[in-house]
């Protein structure tokens, strides 16, 4: 995940040296849509200047921040991820609005979407964090807490136990930190995964279905050998 922070800071420190004068008409979103008259009106000059400024120093920072939660928190890295920026961006849009001259509606708007931006954000990984717990019922095993699922043994085409996750290529919906990846995942081979992994995971539950897509389990205070073997016994695989 760090290599993530490292891009993404360099990509906003980029940012700092990208837009000017003669480009912000083509690259500058809002700017671009503007018509002759509105952007002659526009204090350009002054807002590339606050713009170019903030995303230099906070490229730096975002980076500089990730290194020492690598270093010494590796688990807050992926609230850095997700919640560093739409901070930082709020901030920016509050400081600018002089600049642009915005009216009140525009500015509450803008302050309204990423202040909610930001409070799904922190929730999702309030509610990812929470755990997840087995139940078996039937001819069904039941999976609560986050990215839940209920999987009847008829469904399972197939069962095994892995020592480590496979490649995982793309996550398409969900939540992946030093602590946890649940929701699902694509993976390089193209197979799709619903992720419900404490980390590190030691062994991983994998469940095949026809519904859905294959569930890969490693959770906190779950052994994962033991549900597979009642699992095997139950399904006689």
């Amino acid at each position: 995940m760090i290599y993530v922070v490292l891009a993404l800071g360099l990509m906003f420190f980029g940012l700092g040296f990208l837009l000017n004068e003669q480009n912000a008409k083509y690259l500058l979103s809002g700017y671009n849509t503007m018509s002759e008259a509105e952007q002659a009106q526009f204090p350009l000059q002054a807002y590339l200047k606050k713009f170019n400024r903030f995303h230099k120093i906070f490229g730096a920072v975002f980076i500089a921040i990730g290194a020492a939660l690598y270093a010494f928190q590796p688990y807050w890295l992926g609230y850095h991820l997700g919640i560093t920026p739409i901070v930082a961006y709020l901030l920016f849009f509050l400081s600018t609005k002089e600049t642009v001259g915005q009216n009140k509606t525009s500015i509450w708007v803008g302050v309204g979407v990423l202040v909610a931006t930001l409070v799904g954000i922190v929730g999702l990984f309030i509610w990812s964090d929470s755990p997840n717990t087995l139940e078996w019922s039937e001819r069904t095993l039941r999976i609560d807490g986050p990215y839940g699922t209920e999987i009847s043994l008829d469904d399972l085409t197939g069962l095994s136990l892995l020592d480590e996750l496979p490649e995982i290529k793309l996550r398409t919906h969900g939540i992946s930190t030093e602590r946890v990846a649940k929701g699902k995942f694509k993976a390089a081979s193209g197979d799709s995964y619903l992720l419900l992994i404490d980390l590190p995971a030691e062994q991983i539950l994998v469940l095949e279905r026809r519904s859905g897509p294959t569930v890969l389990l490693s959770l906190k205070d779950v052994d994962e050998r033991l549900w597979y073997e009642r699992l095997q016994e139950a399904t006689g695989r």
